[in-house]
């Protein structure tokens, strides 16, 4: 009996020693606002609200692209008055959800989800206002000295990538790594496999990993990070807005896929990351 007291007694403080750190973090973090500026996740930044108009447009995109798209948007609603109503989501969970339920009028996403909408009949048309890569992901000051992928072969790093089992740019660094011959000596390396790429920029401006690999766009938005070129030949990735078949406000959603491949459009693509053409 006094064996299971003394058991419940620890477990009981334990528990309060627990609940004390984690409020003495919580203040510290408000205090001196590491979380909220240092490690917010970039889709935790959108500053874009839907306008109350009589018409709208309703679009389907790709995570990889909510805030230029949310950018592009806001402006399309200052320029045209049609409110955009957004559904975010992976690409691939946006697609069965088009598939399916056959509602909406504009998704954007990235290769190879526009390929996939035309084989189920669902693409009307398309346009491609940039492009993606992947790139390595480092600290401003690249204490590691890092100079492309292959670096992060070293045994010292600790590195992070992105599921290839939900990511597009996962499965691409996990092929390239693996036709390299390298593959084992990085994957030894990996500490944080993501399966969202923001995931990634947090675990770095944390310091929790030493570097990361993900797409083009991501250290657009942190000012604490910057991109290495991988140094590897990746296959051309599209980003691409596409017109559905079943689009039930065709002349707004064709209005809105003009406007992301406008001036205005292609250079919010540039300006957060996002390649004008494909690499030769």
């Amino acid at each position: 009996m006094r064996s299971d007291r003394l058991f419940y007694a620890v477990i009981l403080a334990v528990l309060v020693i627990a609940v004390i750190w984690g409020v003495r973090y919580q203040t510290e973090t408000e205090e001196t606002g590491e979380i909220t500026t240092r490690a917010t996740p970039y889709e935790q930044r959108s500053e874009f609200a839907q306008i109350e108009a009589d018409r709208k447009v309703v679009v389907h995109c790709g995570s990889s692209m909510r805030l230029v798209m949310e950018e592009i948007a806001k402006d399309f609603q200052e320029e045209y008055n049609i409110a955009v109503q957004f559904n975010f989501g992976g690409s691939a969970e946006l697609l069965a959800t088009i598939e399916v339920g056959q509602w909406g009028d504009v998704y954007v996403c990235h290769d190879p989800y526009a390929d996939n909408l035309d084989e189920k009949g669902l693409l009307r048309d398309y346009t491609v206002p940039g492009y993606l890569r992947p790139v390595v992901m480092v600290p401003q000051d690249n204490p590691h000295n890092i100079e492309d992928i292959s670096c992060l072969k070293r045994p010292e790093l600790q590195v992070g990538l992105t599921d290839p089992r939900y990511s597009t740019a996962g499965e691409l660094v996990e092929k390239a790594l693996a036709d390299k011959g390298w593959k084992e000596s990085v994957y030894d390396n990996v500490v944080l496999e993501s399966r969202a790429h923001n995931e990634l920029a947090v675990a770095l401006v944390s310091e929790h990993i030493d570097a990361g690999v993900a797409w083009s766009f991501l250290p657009e938005l942190y000012d604490e990070l910057k991109s290495i070129p991988a140094g590897i030949d990746f296959p051309e990735i599209r980003v691409t807005a596409c017109l559905l078949e079943n689009a039930e406000n065709q002349e707004e959603a064709e209005n809105f896929m003009n406007f992301i491949i406008s001036d205005t459009g292609r250079e919010a693509f540039q300006r957060y990351g996002y390649l004008e053409e494909k690499e030769e």
